[in-house]
């Protein structure tokens, strides 16, 4: 699809003014569609809900407005009259509550004559087919017999307490009535003397004494709530208003049904259950028919009116088919729809007039451009009198094509230049690339030359840096070996005086011995003295008796400490004789050591002196061999900068001779070129 616009300016240039002109359009169209379809809705369901609740207001109305008359007819003498006369007449015919109320007579015949002319005046001025005004009713407060019916039916006489009616919607309203002395209303319920529907309002009638007597009742027929909705027929052939009671069964004629409805049909839907629960709003539903409706619900409000004095409610309905409702609708978008095409028509005519003519003056360029393109510049374009950039286009092209013409003629001339001058620098870039090729020859021979010789004084700095290395190991092992001989000297100093230290400490031991010997001595006579004490001692304390026992212990403790001390002393003496001896060995072995230690001492020297001449020695063999490595490695390094050197020449002539192949293959390029620029040139006719 994008193809089809792609492939010509035409057909994209009415694409695109259609989509600017068209889906702005379009969008505004649908917008607009939108808001008017969201306001026609609420002013459908608008329209609903007020004829909902006129129709509902109009129910309310009519009810107050039977009530109002029935309240009038209570209140009127006549009607006193009439019950004062019907009750005076059941009570002198010696009725009781369960009796029958006789209405054969003539006398009761007489009052009914003298009551219904007014009663009747109400259903000839109010049509009853429009009102629902069917008979109105009096019925005996105290005994609960009906004893006046307009009608004449079934159930004039009847007892509501006792008799056949005691359960219908007559028996409810008078039975309210007398209980809250209030008017009442009965819901619609089938009544058998009818033999159809009605409801009941009934309000009270008193007496003089202001106590209720009777209830006045009028029964309503289902024209009543019939003539309130039959105008809402009007809305539309498929709008129809309606009301429905708590069980969700009609209280009204539905207009789509030949057949009675009221007490009949069953409504059983979600407004209609939301509407019987006091609840109100607007949906949309469909039917039993599968019909799509609009409904707006609400209760009517029945037992919130206390004029009305109902304990019971209506739900009120208005509905509406949604195609009629949203007819209008419909027909928005249809006149939409043809809107959107007039102008989508009108824009692809406006788009295709104006592609056109944009069109035209490009198509004529691109066809002169196609002509250059195949070499053709003998061709014009005409000019064009137009403004604009299709005019600035067309002239420009013409410019490009005079330019180029003069831009090929001398690429003409300069490709015939260049192709000779191509021809002449390839035959010279030839010599040039014989003559490389030999001076690369020789400089790679001379190249592999100085690499060997480079090899041979790598290996002879070699040499020379292992016979440095080797004296330098012997000069710093003759160096240890001076500075231990120095070391061991030193030692043997030490050792020397050491010996004579002890030496001198043997000997003054020798003469701390004889001082002790001298002490020992001394103990010794101590001792031999304390012993002749002590024997002494013993001899005076056993003449002294008793009175020297004491003493004598005394003298027996000194006498054994005595022998105590000479037995010590001559274990010291012993001790000290052996020390003795043993000094007098180390004496002479330390005189000896001392002796030998000399020697060492003398040896260490002369060791030490022949040490430092052969490290002197080692010495001078690595200065030499230093200065032989250092003349190696300045050796080396010439022979290393020379093979640079040469490989730098090596490769400077190899990229020369590259050079000069990439220049012999650039002179052939050149002059292939010059041929194709010259087939160029001359596929233009100029």
């Amino acid at each position: 699809m994008l193809n089809f616009f792609t492939r010509s300016l035409l057909r994209t240039i009415t694409g695109v003014f259609f989509l600017v002109a068209v889906v702005p359009l379009g969008t505004a169209g649908y917008l607009a569609f939108t808001y008017a379809k969201e306001g026609l809705e609420k002013a459908a369901f608008d329209k609903l809900r007020s004829e909902r609740e006129l129709r509902r207001k109009e129910l309310i109305r009519s009810l107050h407005l039977a009530m109002d008359n029935l309240s009038f007819l209570a209140a009127t003498p006549t009607v006193r009259k009439g019950v004062e006369q019907l009750t005076s007449y059941h009570e002198n015919k010696k009725g009781s509550p369960d009796s029958t109320f006789d209405v054969g007579s003539d006398l009761y015949q007489r009052i009914y004559s003298e009551i219904s002319p007014l009663f009747r005046s109400f259903p000839d001025t109010h049509k009853s087919e429009l009102n629902g005004y069917d008979d109105f009713l009096l019925i005996s407060a105290k005994t609960g017999h009906v004893m006046f019916s307009l009608g004449k039916l079934e159930d004039l006489g009847d007892n509501l307490n006792t008799g056949k009616l005691s359960q219908s919607g007559l028996a409810k309203v008078w039975q309210k009535v007398v209980s809250t002395e209030k008017p009442a209303l009965a819901d619609y319920s089938r009544y058998e003397p009818t033999k159809g529907v009605s409801a009941f309002l009934g309000v009270p009638v008193k007496g003089a004494d202001g106590k209720v007597s009777a209830v006045l009742v009028l029964r309503l027929g289902s024209e009543a709530v019939n003539a309130v909705f039959i105008s809402s027929w009007e809305l539309g052939k498929t709008a129809e208003v309606y009301v429905v009671g708590q069980d969700l069964i009609m209280r009204s004629q539905s207009r789509f049904v030949n057949d009675p409805t009221v007490l009949v049909k069953k409504v059983d839907t979600l407004p209609a259950r939301e509407a019987v629960q006091d609840m109100e709003g607007a949906v949309v539903i469909e039917n039993d028919q599968g019909q799509s409706l609009l409904s707006s619900y609400s209760h009517v409000g029945l037992n919130e009116d206390e004029r009305l004095g109902a304990d019971f409610d209506w739900g009120v309905l208005a509905e509406q088919g949604r195609s009629e409702a949203f007819q209008s609708v419909t027909g928005l978008s249809i006149r939409m729809a043809l809107i959107g095409l007039v102008a989508a028509a009108a824009a692809i005519v406006c788009a295709f007039l104006l592609a056109k003519r944009l069109s035209g003056p490009i198509i004529r360029a691109a066809g002169v451009a196609a002509k250059v393109s195949e070499g053709d510049l003998t061709v014009e374009l005409p000019e064009v009198k137009r403004n604009d950039e299709i005019g600035a286009l067309v002239r420009a092209i013409r410019l490009m094509i005079t330019d180029l013409r003069e831009q090929i003629r001398r690429i003409a001339d300069g490709a015939r230049i260049l192709s000779s001058a191509a021809t002449e620098i390839s035959l010279t870039v030839s010599q040039l690339a014989a003559g490389s090729t030999e001076t690369t020859t020789a400089v790679t021979e001379t190249t592999t030359t100085v690499e060997q010789v480079r090899q041979s004084a790598k290996v002879s700095a070699d040499k020379a840096r292992n016979v440095t290395e080797t004296s330098e190991k012997a000069a710093e092992a003759s160096e240890s070996g001076k500075v231990a001989t120095d070391e061991a000297e030193v030692t043997m100093k030490r050792i020397k005086e050491q010996m004579q230290s002890i030496g001198e400490s043997v000997m003054r031991l020798n003469e701390k011995s004889e001082t002790i010997q001298s002490i020992i001595s001394a103990v010794q006579d101590l001792a031999d003295q304390s012993n002749l004490l002590a024997v002494n001692a013993s001899i005076e304390a056993v003449r002294a008796g008793d009175l020297g026992k004491g003493f004598g212990v005394v003298a027996a403790e000194i006498k054994s400490l005595a022998d105590q001390s000479k037995t010590a002393t001559g274990r010291i003496r012993e001790i000290l004789a052996d020390i003795r001896n043993s000094i007098t060995a180390t004496v002479l072995t330390a005189e000896q050591s001392a002796g030998s230690v000399q020697s060492g001492v003398e040896k260490s020297r002369q060791a030490g002196e022949s040490i430092k001449l052969l490290a002197d020695s080692v010495g001078a063999a690595v200065k030499a061999a230093r200065v032989i490595e250092a003349s190696s490695a300045q050796q080396n390094v010439g022979v290393d900068q020379v093979a640079r050197a040469m490989s730098s020449i090596q490769d400077a002539m190899r990229q020369n001779s590259e050079g000069v192949a990439q220049l012999e293959q650039a002179a052939r390029s050149l002059s292939d070129f010059a041929k194709d620029l010259n087939g160029l040139v001359d596929r233009y006719r100029i």
